[in-house]
């Protein structure tokens, strides 16, 4: 059957919900960005902001064969992946062995609806098909491709026993209990969450600036309620904190994804942090998770926050796909010209004395 590209309140009507928790179900490579309910929810919390676009192609038997969950921005008009910035993956939800051939027509659909559009998936997800992407095929020559990294970090009881039994790890535990005894809140409230979502926000924004990061939340004042309704409209979710006596040291957002657990953001108190709370956060609630039967997480969104040296790199790319021949001849044009200057700084360095 045919893709149709929906837009608006058809993007999100009773097909549609009706018929994405079982493809979601069935893709081999869904992701937790990928889900209904945190997708509806990311749609609901930016309504003012990104108005819902979403392609789909329905099965014989009613459901869905492939969908692609996008919005248009209100503002710059841009097309993006739905959860956009929130999510350390983008990527769409196929029946298995269809795809490329569901993206394909996809973007062929969008094209004429989103003349002089860019869409870019920052980073695929891992077992996603690729072949799409070959200069061969009718979007890859309008796609343009840039490696990217997935940070996963493994599970492993004696790694976590070990790590607690540090001595660097004990001293920071010992200054932690200064405040209080520690206390390891693996899933708040919605109400809990909701009332200490503006000082995490501020927390996190002022870090990143410390450390010469943009701010999350400041450009985007809608964010916080998006994970306000977590706790609520995605089981898969949970906020989890560490307490030190009544003062709140770290906490972490993620979601819970088969076996994997994703980190989505995690941010401690500046007036714990010569203590690394949010360490030795992660240290307990890896226990936790492990007791719980998961094998690894996904901490390609929380990397810098956790500073942790036992994640693993994943290879993975970033893909963007030009509407608009003009867009896609300007970046190649500004490709070829740092090709050159990198391999005219390699010839001055290779004859110098």
């Amino acid at each position: 059957m045919g893709v149709e590209v929906l837009i608006g309140e058809a993007a999100l009507g009773p097909e549609v919900r009706a018929g994405w928790p079982a493809l979601s179900a069935a893709c081999p490579w869904d992701t937790a960005y990928t889900f209904p309910t945190l997708a509806l929810g990311w749609y609901q919390a930016f309504a003012d902001r990104f108005e819902p676009v979403v392609v789909v192609e329905r099965a014989p038997d009613g459901g869905l064969e492939g969908l692609l969950p996008l919005a248009r921005d209100r503002f710059t008009e841009e097309l993006v992946p739905a959860v956009n910035f929130q999510a350390s993956v983008h990527g769409w939800l196929a029946r298995p062995l269809r795809g490329s051939y569901f993206l394909e027509r996809a973007l062929l659909a969008l094209e004429p609806r989103f003349p002089g559009r860019v869409l870019t998936f920052a980073a695929l997800p891992e077992g996603a098909p690729t072949d799409w992407t070959a200069r061969t095929r009718p979007m890859g020559r309008r796609t343009r491709l840039h490696s990217a990294k997935h940070w996963r970090m493994p599970f492993s009881p004696e790694r976590a026993e070990q790590k607690l039994d540090k001595k660097a790890n004990s001293n920071q535990v010992a200054g932690l209990k200064k405040s209080g005894n520690l206390r390891l809140e693996p899933r708040l409230s919605a109400a809990a969450l909701q009332e200490s979502l503006p000082t995490l926000t501020e927390w996190y924004d002022a870090n990143a600036m410390d450390s010469g990061r943009p701010p999350r939340f400041r450009p985007h004042p809608t964010a916080p309620g998006f994970w306000a309704l977590m706790p609520e409209c995605c089981p898969s979710f949970a906020a989890t904190a560490l307490y030190a006596g009544d003062s709140l040291a770290a906490a972490v957002l993620g979601f819970t994804v088969g076996r994997r657990y994703h980190v989505a953001w995690g941010v401690e108190n500046p007036a714990h942090e010569s203590f690394a709370p949010s360490q030795v956060l992660w240290l307990m609630l890896e226990e936790q998770l492990l007791q719980d039967g998961l094998q690894d997480a996904d901490v390609t969104t929380g990397f810098e926050w956790m500073r942790l040296g036992a994640a693993e790199a994943k290879d993975t790319l970033q893909a963007s796909v030009y509407f608009d021949r003009g867009a896609l001849v300007a970046h190649d044009a500004r490709t070829f010209a740092l090709d050159v200057g990198r391999w005219a700084l390699r010839l001055i360095d290779s004859v110098r004395p």
